[in-house]
């Protein structure tokens, strides 16, 4: 078949795999400790030692955690569900669509801030002089 590499040298024979391999249905690899990956036309799957396992298939992946009460993260066409989890590391946004960090928040929340207690001593200021 196209997957079976076959040498004869007079009557020693040699078998191997071809380099490309055709018309699988399912390639699985794995080790002792429980580590897998399983390949099929729909999408692959790997597992880890702890159990955690991650779903790849054309339209997203998806994160499972090995504990039961943590929910999975996927990134799929249908966008992303980070299953509760914060998420780090985020630039500070700078276009209107961009997401915000929690730094730039407190940095606005601390000019409003300034400008309320301004706002105050003004009408405190205002006040005693009416």
């Amino acid at each position: 078949g196209d997957n079976l590499v076959v040498n004869q040298d007079r009557t020693t024979f040699t078998y191997g795999l071809a380099k490309d391999l055709k018309g699988l249905n399912s390639v699985i690899v794995g080790d002792e400790n429980g580590v897998s990956t399983k390949i099929t036309p729909a999408g692959t799957t790997v597992k880890d030692a702890a159990g955690n396992s991650t779903v790849i298939k054309g339209g997203g992946m998806t994160i499972t955690p090995a504990n039961a009460t943590t929910s999975p993260v996927s990134l799929t066409v249908d966008g992303l569900n980070n299953g509760g989890n914060q998420i780090h590391g985020v630039a500070p946004g700078a276009d209107d669509t961009d997401a915000v960090n929690v730094s730039q928040l407190k940095a606005s929340n601390a000019g409003l801030q300034e400008a309320v207690n301004r706002v105050g001593t003004e009408t405190q200021r205002v006040g005693a002089h009416a």
